[in-house]
């Protein structure tokens, strides 16, 4: 699960790469912060598609949280375009700092929902008798 789930952070750092590169093409990429972000997303993802088999992971539940991590990832398409918006527009600083703030509120609370969601069946158990190997 873990190694399909880092197709997103590889895909999402590079649409952010693209977002960032295409809203400040008069910077270069070394001067360009979202962009060598974005890059740096999908460089830690292709650098981590080899932790499972290293450390011979298996489809117990346990570690279904660190495909969890990469799954998360999928918010990035949701915060970069604003972050291009608060980091190249010309607009005052309030404007471009409000909805970065609450778009970063928001994407906070739709990753926590999913912790919570987790939590919660884990700590049922009736449920964690069920997702839980006994090896």
């Amino acid at each position: 699960m873990f190694s399909v789930s880092l197709i997103i952070p590889i895909f999402m750092g590079c649409v952010a790469w693209a977002l960032a590169a295409g809203a400040s093409p008069e910077n270069s990429i070394h001067e360009n912060f979202l962009s060598l972000l974005g890059l740096g997303i999908s460089f830690v993802a292709i650098i981590s598609l080899p932790i499972p088999y290293v450390f011979r992971w298996d489809w117990k539940t346990k570690y279904f949280g660190a495909g969890m991590l990469s799954l998360s990832s999928a918010s990035i398409i949701g915060i970069y375009p604003v972050l291009c918006i608060a980091q190249y527009s010309s607009l005052p600083a309030l404007i471009r700092f409000a909805p970065l703030f609450i778009e970063g509120l928001l994407i906070t609370k739709w990753c926590l929902r999913f912790v919570s969601l987790y939590k919660k069946i884990y700590s049922e158990k009736k449920f964690s008798t069920l997702f839980i190997s006994k090896n």
